[in-house]
């Protein structure tokens, strides 16, 4: 709390308080730079960094992944390893802010076990990732979502209806073409 105050009110003064806070409590320190101190993140990268090889939890995975996105760095390299996270939660996040690298068709792999992920989260995330990125090769992972998916399932088959459309084909096309 205090940090937040001093980060919105007194920038300049909260340098060694965030230092502190980046090796005692990175979620503390993360959402300061988040919330107050955003025109900061690139002079905190390499403590931004660090951090990455200490997440245990959603909460400061996801501040990480907010902060990461102002650093001149390649996300996708640096997010890729979570992507196969024990935690579903750490999963499903990888995948949201694997969605935002300006190289996704890179991470093709990194989508591809989402697709095949046994949390349908982290399945419907995967999809909404792939949202614009029109790759047929994704067609045969499609299809054993389709089929892994016979009914809707946290909004996994609405979301493959949608990459599907992209690709101008149907669920039922799919299917049935692959049969």
């Amino acid at each position: 709390m205090i940090c937040q105050i001093v980060c919105k009110h007194a920038p300049g003064k909260a340098q060694a308080l965030l230092a502190v806070l980046a090796v005692q409590e990175p979620l503390a320190f993360l959402q300061c730079l988040h919330w107050h101190a955003r025109d900061q993140v690139p002079d905190w990268q390499a403590e931004v960094l660090t951090i990455a090889e200490r997440i245990a939890d959603l909460d400061t995975f996801r501040f990480f992944t907010y902060v990461l996105e102002a650093l001149p760095v390649d996300r996708g390299a640096i997010l890729t390893p979570f992507v196969r996270h024990e935690q579903a939660g750490i999963r499903r996040q990888a995948m949201h802010a694997l969605g935002k690298v300006p190289n996704r068709q890179l991470y093709m792999d990194s989508f591809i076990a989402g697709l095949g992920d046994e949390d349908s989260t982290v399945v419907h995330a995967t999809l909404q990732a792939l949202d614009g990125l029109k790759d047929r090769s994704l067609l045969p992972h499609y299809r054993r979502v389709a089929e892994r998916y016979p009914e809707e399932r946290d909004y996994v088959l609405i979301n493959l209806d949608h990459r599907l459309k992209e690709l101008g084909l149907s669920r039922a096309a799919l299917l049935w073409a692959q049969a």
